[in-house]
């Protein structure tokens, strides 16, 4: 489960991976699908070429709306490739053959173009017609077998036959259909993707939450260990206290340094014990209006290596106690880092305040365990520092961000992106 959490591709690439292979074979079918209706256009459309032919040489009527509600455009030609008959797109002239034995076939977005050019004697066979296009049923072979026997002349009655036609027949309905396909498709990914996006969002939330639980199951434990530490050390502290100060009416005065590290000793194991308390007790005591500015500067009169700029008048909902752990905390660890500290209030109309050091910033794996409990980059460090701040920020509904600057690192305490201003 640890690993799953860590790791979210293990939940996004296959879904992804699916999405891929979806799409792939949408556009292998589109594809084929496009293919298939070019070959049925192409074959309905000479079927049209052939209908025309036949009225126009039966000397029928010809009503383009009847033959074929997709005529876009025809025309019937003679000899010398001149309009005999031209309806819509059709050219007064007709074009010569790309080759000679074939149609044109001129394939669009949104019509085919077929161009069928007149039917010519071979000067070089006796009476053999050459046929650069179908013609309908067996009328090309009943041509060349008249023409054998009549010394190449034809009858009246097939001239017309010989005439060259063109075509430009409409793929509207084939078009409607693509679009239609398109259309669902575009819907599908965006149907899938708006999923895919609901589900990592909700897996984000159910990691976020399996992790608080884990974290709160974590801190559950610790307190009691902690409760019981706090209480153990407690007691032993006080009589070492008593014994150092009979010590220090009885040794000589060359032993008075070896008392001093006793002194150092004791002040830091009460200052865990102090540390351990405030973590476990509740982070939100006693609530009131504080204004950040004048509460840092009541803090930290004349001192030297704290300097603060206020930039907008900010009030927060905090326990003055608990607010001063915070500052404590944050402005001494600055010091330590970088001999000094700068806190600025009410930066970019943001309701809180940041910290700034000229240290040597943090590396990677510590920026992400900073608030672990007992966790410390010092030497002599508790662990909790951070750790309090960031349960007693929370507990008045702001946010704490650390991260690495140019010139050392900077703590963000935030309580909402707005400040609130006694001067409107």
């Amino acid at each position: 489960m640890k690993k799953l959490l860590k790791k979210p591709g293990v939940i996004l690439l296959p879904v992804s991976a699916v999405l891929i292979i979806f799409i792939m074979l949408l556009v292998m079918l589109i594809d084929q699908k496009q293919y298939s209706n070019a070959l049925i256009l192409e074959y309905k459309a000479s079927r049209v070429v052939n209908l025309l032919l036949d009225l126009y040489v039966t000397g029928e009527q010809i009503d383009p709306a009847e033959v074929d509600e997709n005529i876009i455009g025809y025309g019937i030609y003679d000899n010398n490739r001149n309009a005999i008959i031209r309806y819509g797109t059709a050219p007064e002239r007709l074009r010569s053959a790309t080759g000679r034995n074939n149609n044109v076939v001129l394939k669009g977005r949104r019509s085919i173009t077929i161009i069928r050019p007149s039917v010519v004697q071979d000067s070089k066979s006796s009476g053999m017609l050459l046929q650069p296009h179908p013609m309908p049923g067996n009328m090309m072979r009943r041509l060349n077998e008249f023409a054998e026997e009549h010394e190449g002349k034809i009858p009246p009655a097939l001239e017309k036959y010989r005439t060259g036609i063109f075509l430009e027949y409409g793929n509207s309905v084939y078009l409607s259909e693509r679009r239609l396909i398109i259309l669902i498709i575009l819907l599908f990914i965006i149907f899938f993707s708006a999923s895919s996006m609901m589900v990592f969002k909700l897996y984000r939330s159910n990691r976020s939450l399996l992790m608080k639980t884990e974290q709160d199951k974590q801190l559950i434990q610790l307190g009691e260990a902690a409760r019981t530490l706090a209480h153990e050390i407690r007691n032993p502290l006080g009589a070492l206290k008593l014994q150092r100060d009979l010590l220090s009416r009885k040794l000589p005065e060359q032993y008075e340094g070896n008392l001093e590290v006793i002194d150092r000793e004791l002040k830091r194991l009460n200052l865990l014990v102090e540390r351990v308390g405030e973590f476990l007790r509740n982070p939100v005591g006693r609530p009131e209006e504080i204004n950040i500015g004048n509460f840092a500067k009541k803090l930290y009169a004349g001192r030297k290596d704290v300097s603060i700029f206020i930039q907008n008048d900010t009030f927060v909902m905090f326990d003055s106690e608990r607010l001063r752990t915070v500052f404590d905390n944050i402005v001494n660890n600055a010091v330590e880092s970088g001999g000094a500290a700068e806190i600025i209030i009410g930066e970019r109309n943001r309701r809180g305040f940041e910290v700034l050091d000229k240290g040597a910033g943090f590396s990677t794996e510590a920026l992400s365990r900073l608030f672990d409990p007992f966790f410390t980059t010092k030497n002599n460090g508790t662990g909790l520092g951070l750790s309090v701040v960031k349960r007693l920020v929370e507990a008045a509904g702001g946010r704490i961000t650390v991260s690495n600057i140019k010139s050392g690192a900077s703590v963000k305490i935030s309580f909402g992106d707005k400040f609130e201003n006694t001067d409107s």
